[in-house]
């Protein structure tokens, strides 16, 4: 129950909104975004890579509670929607997803868990949170491949390639962050599931 209860606290953690409007707002557009980008655009993954981790960012600063899982797992919902509605579908991606989905998680926890629960800052945990999801999703993607379900190019597309987008989401997201705590209705504190900071 203790080890529930803390996962409930750090999930709900999240710079305070004290418009409601701003939360509203910025929560669809997070979301619509989160699946149109991979899905609309699909490619280059430099490019979709780099805003789907964007959104990621932002919405562990912003986003609280169970909406957190929507910008988690719909990017990879998107690419493999377009893969089966435009083709070709590739059965490796659906290999990847469980994978993707749990580096996504990665960067978000640790984003929460070290940028504003512990006050190391975006840019620390944000590197350390794209570094591990990086290297999480590089693991599994090599695992799969020496069992022979994906293939080599997969080593890279879910290689260095993750750390990269990554690391360009983190640096767009930045003055944005910055930006937006300085808006009416925005604080730069934090505060808990509770409400509390």
């Amino acid at each position: 129950m203790e080890e529930s209860s803390e996962f409930a606290r750090i999930f709900g953690l999240s710079y305070e909104v004290t418009n409601r409007f701003y939360e509203v707002a910025e929560l669809i557009l997070l979301i619509s975004g989160s699946f149109l980008i991979p899905f609309a655009i699909g490619h280059p993954q430099f490019l979709v890579g780099a805003l789907v981790n964007l959104f990621l960012i932002l919405s562990a600063v912003h986003v609280r509670d169970y909406k957190i899982i929507f910008p988690i797992l719909l990017p990879s919902i998107a690419a493999l929607s377009r893969a089966v509605l435009f083709g070709p579908f590739t059965k490796y991606l659906l290999f990847m997803i469980p994978f993707i989905w749990i580096g996504n998680l990665v960067l978000v926890l640790s984003i929460k868990l070290l940028g504003i629960s512990r006050n190391a800052g975006l840019i620390l945990s944000g590197v350390a949170g794209s570094a591990l999801k990086a290297a999480f999703l590089f693991s599994s993607a090599y695992l799969l491949f020496r069992l022979g379900m994906v293939p080599r190019m997969f080593l890279t597309s879910f290689g260095i390639m993750q750390f990269t987008t990554a690391a360009v989401g983190l640096i767009i997201a930045y003055p944005i962050v910055r930006l937006t705590s300085r808006m009416p209705g925005l604080k730069p504190g934090r505060r808990t599931h509770h409400g509390r900071r």
